[in-house]
């Protein structure tokens, strides 16, 4: 086994003991004299030597501030004056002392008993100071002291006594040093005490057990799980990196930003929470896939903690398996995906309000806090945050502004005003941005020539399949290979029946705030995705109330399994425990031996494989190895594969290192460099071999894919003596269009187009943004169509690839007619993905013949244009 994976795992456990003891060690404080019982009873083990020791004279013990306050007297018709709330001593040696009881007085008899026991539970330290002149009365004042060092004193009436009887206690004389010595031990026997509480409280240890299992089963091997590494991925710790470089600013120059935005990546707590850890380990893969997995554990142990502290539900520790056993946590849970953190926060946000809607008022201010990490990590966090916490507000108003809570509500929202503040900054900076957002990502709510009855109507109709069940345990069309686990569907099919037995109880309880926060958790959390476009990892929230649920239904079938077969509780719990650790052990074999080999599309339609074996493996090395060693690297097999470049290559060695087809780079290959080296995919192999530009071509290197085929080449090339004469033919061929027929809005039309490189003319008026067709070289690419019948030319939408400037020509010709009506419009400054809508103004309201023409304006008679629809209207 690597050692990195050992200190991995050791490192997510220590962190976890850490947190679970100073985070979320918030348990219910037992009153002062049920904690002190222990403690007494030692003391009074020693009563036997007390009374030959005791000299005079009497002095006065003063311990009404060790009652607890909430202890009443018995007889309130026996209270005395503040004054008079102290027991006589009597003192007969230097080394005991004895407090005196009065038998006829039980009411303060108990009350003294009381005081006694309250010394011996939890208390475990007793400092007793006394200035004791002889032949004096004084007060001695009792400082309790937990193992913490935090001291605190409490009151309760005492009434005084006439008739003595001596209860002995021993008194040690010590040292400073000594003090010090037993502060010390105290301390650490009180340290130790706490984790001992755990082997009296299955629940408590059990928690703990699954949480590090948890961190087992996440960290082990997080680097190989999945097989890719994304670009969403390195882009947290790239902008990270850059934030340290520029003086804590962002690309606008902005100081302590609340978002970074670079090529539509659009992040904020996701990047933040990478500085650290960049700093100490440096750029890996490891790292920044261990620091999303350490927030998924935090989500994951809320879910528990909320099962236990709020719905005091049984075998709560079964919800942190219940998270990572979901398929589609447990393979989102192993990627840099931020999606991952605004899940986790969120999860703690409901563990959190949970805590201050069962009482608990102080953890509202955390749950702002938990909330405001979802809401600022990504877009969606905005939506799934501004929703959830708009309807807890609404729903539970009452209670928020009873007299009892509306301080800390009141506290509460002025924190939360504080954490708008910097959205409040950006978006005034930036006020286009969310709307560039929505259309980025190609929303239906961005499309103009849509109704708001349309838009409302589409919003249901993907809501409505979000919370489909199909969706969940069943295989789906909707989510791309690299987001899904072969054999799997979102959830496990077989928890099923558990969650609907679950959603009947939280039905049923609906009136308990703690069930309720459930059920409005799982009606809101699809709406997010269901703004854009259900899928995953978009709807990875959803996991959490699904996964309360579940364990609530889990919990009342063995409920009633132990009721109905009188099983032993510890038999029941043993089984449970033993099942869900043999699952999770059973998905991470699968998913490292077999899902390597799940889906053998490991192209930039499928699973985009090769970052660290290209960029890492073998261009770093080279670089590294060979100060002459240039390289040029095909980016057709992944989207913005320029972030590996920065993620993977140290900045002083990225000059030697070019992104594109060797035929793009005819110059530098023409030099004959023999360290000039080419890695292409292995069908872009093929076609070179064919390719009368190159000839002398040079295999150095291969590299497989995980089925074994071969996946990439590394290269040397040398050009054919003719080049100059074979480009001009090929360029003249790539520039004549070619014909197709194809349905347009339900007619079919004859098209002629520039040829593609890839994808199919079908691909670019399908309506669907995920599909795309390339150029294959020519600038403009062009699309002239002949439909059968005049076809509908009021508008035409037009979403590109990443052109940051272009221009577009529509040329529009009326049934019967020649000449066109011509129009063009240059679009620049744009966002990645772009999406422009051109009005066809004093045109004609149909069109025998429509003639597209889309120029990269960045570049000269050769590009590389993408296009992903174009809809005409």
């Amino acid at each position: 086994m690597d050692t990195n994976y050992i200190f991995a795992a050791i490192a997510f456990t220590i962190i976890f003991i850490i947190l679970d003891v100073q985070l979320f060690s918030y348990r219910k404080k037992k009153k002062i004299f049920e904690a002190m019982k222990p403690f007494i009873t030692i003391i009074l083990s020693w009563k036997n030597n007390l009374f030959a020791k005791l000299p005079k004279p009497l002095i006065k013990i003063n311990i009404r501030d060790i009652f607890p306050k909430n202890i009443p007297s018995p007889n309130p018709a026996h209270s005395t004056p503040d004054d008079a709330k102290t027991l006589p001593i009597d003192t007969s040696s230097s080394d005991e002392y004895s407090l005196i009881k009065n038998p006829e007085n039980q009411d303060q008899n108990m009350l003294a008993e009381l005081a006694i026991e309250s010394l011996g539970n939890k208390i475990v330290h007793i400092q007793i100071s006394a200035d004791i002149p002889e032949g004096t009365v004084v007060h001695v004042t009792l400082k309790v002291e937990d193992g913490r060092g935090e001291a605190f004193i409490q009151k309760s009436p005492l009434v005084s006594d006439q008739t003595e009887k001596k209860i002995s206690v021993p008194v040690r004389r010590v040292s400073p040093d000594q003090r010090m010595g037993d502060r010390v031990s105290q301390w650490a026997m009180g340290f130790f005490n706490r984790f001992r509480t755990y082997a009296n409280d299955p629940e408590k240890y059990l928690v703990l057990v699954a949480i590090i299992i948890y961190a087992l089963i996440v960290g082990f091997q997080i680097d190989r799980y999945p097989i890719y590494f994304f670009t969403d991925e390195a882009a947290h710790m790239n902008l990270a990196a850059n934030f340290l470089r520029d003086g804590f600013t962002n690309y606008f120059g902005e100081f302590l930003p609340t978002f970074f935005t670079t090529e539509g990546w659009v992040n904020g707590t996701s990047v933040y929470l990478q500085v650290l850890p960049l700093v100490l380990f440096g750029k890996s893969v490891l790292v920044t896939r261990l620091v999303s997995a350490f927030f998924s554990m935090l989500g994951a142990l809320a879910v528990s903690l909320l099962l236990r502290d709020t719905l005091k539900l049984k075998n709560s520790w079964a919800g942190i398996f219940m998270v990572l056993t979901t398929p589609a946590w447990f393979l989102h849970a192993r990627t840099a995906f931020e999606y991952v953190e605004v899940a986790s926060f969120y999860s703690l946000f409901l563990y959190f309000y949970s805590r201050y809607r069962s009482g608990r008022l102080q953890s509202l201010y955390w749950a702002i806090i938990a909330g405001a990490l979802a809401f600022y990590t990504h877009g969606l966090g905005q939506i799934l945050m501004g929703l959830s916490g708009l309807i807890f507000f609404v729903v539970d108003f009452r209670y928020h502004f009873h007299p009892d809570q509306r301080k800390t509500v009141q506290n509460g929202l002025l924190l939360g005003l504080v954490f708008l503040l910097p959205f409040a900054r950006y978006y005034l900076a930036h006020p286009g941005e969310a709307a560039e957002q929505v259309k980025r990502r190609g929303s239906y709510w961005s499309d103009g020539s849509l109704s708001i009855t349309q838009k409302l109507s589409e919003f249901f109709r993907a809501y409505s399949y979000g919370m489909n069940p199909a969706y969940w345990f069943a295989k789906n069309s909707v989510d791309l290979s690299r987001h899904t686990m072969k054999g799997y569907g979102n959830g496990l099919w077989f928890t099923l029946p558990f969650l609907a037995i679950g959603l009947f109880q939280a039905i049923k309880n609906i009136r308990l705030p703690s069930y309720r926060i459930i059920l409005i958790s799982l009606l809101v959390c699809p709406i997010p995705a269901s703004v854009v476009a259900i899928g995953m990892p978009r709807m990875l929230w959803v996991t959490i109330p699904i996964a309360l649920i579940t364990t609530i239904g889990i919990s009342t079938v063995l409920a009633w399994l132990e009721a109905r077969l009188r099983i032993r509780p510890i038999l029941i719990t043993a089984g449970l425990f033993v099942a869900l650790v043999g699952l999770s052990t059973y998905m991470l074999r699968d998913a490292l031996v077999n899902g390597p080999t799940w889906f053998e599309d490991y192209s930039l339609y499928g699973m985009q494989y090769g970052a660290e074996q290209v960029f890492r493996d073998v261009v770093k090395t080279g670089l590294d190895e060979n100060p002459n060693r240039l390289y040029i690297v095909s980016p057709s097999w992944a989207n913005g594969t320029e972030q590996f470049v920065e993620f993977f290559i140290p900045e002083e060695l990225r000059s030697r290192l070019k992104m594109g087809q060797p035929i793009n780079y005819i110059s530098d290959i023409r030099k004959g460099s023999p360290e000039l080296y080419t890695i292409a995919t292995s069908d872009e192999y093929d076609k070179l071999m064919g390719n009368p530009e190159f000839k002398d071509i040079t295999i150095h290197q291969i590299l497989d894919f995980p089925n074994k085929k071969p996946g990439f080449y590394v290269l040397t090339l040398k050009v054919a003596e003719n080049i100059e004469e074979i480009l001009a033919a090929e360029h003249e061929k790539n520039r004549t269009p070619v014909e197709d027929t194809i349905p347009v809005n339900g007619i079919q039309v004859r098209i002629l187009h520039s040829p593609l490189g890839s994808g199919r003319v079908d691909d670019v008026f399908d309506n669907n943004p995920d599909s795309l067709a390339r150029v294959l070289d020519a600038n403009p690419f062009i699309f002239d169509l002949y439909p059968e019948t005049p076809i509908n030319t009021n508008s035409i939408n037009i979403q590109t690839g990443s052109l940051t400037s272009f221009t577009v020509n529509v040329s529009l010709y009326a049934p019967n007619t020649n000449d066109p009506i011509k129009y063009t419009q240059t679009f620049t400054n744009l966002a990645p993905d772009p999406k422009i809508t051109m009005t066809f103004e004093n045109g004609p309201v149909q069109a025998a013949r429509v003639f597209i023409e889309i120029r990269d304006d960045t570049s000269g008679d050769t590009s590389q244009i993408h296009v992903r629809t174009i809809e005409i209207k």
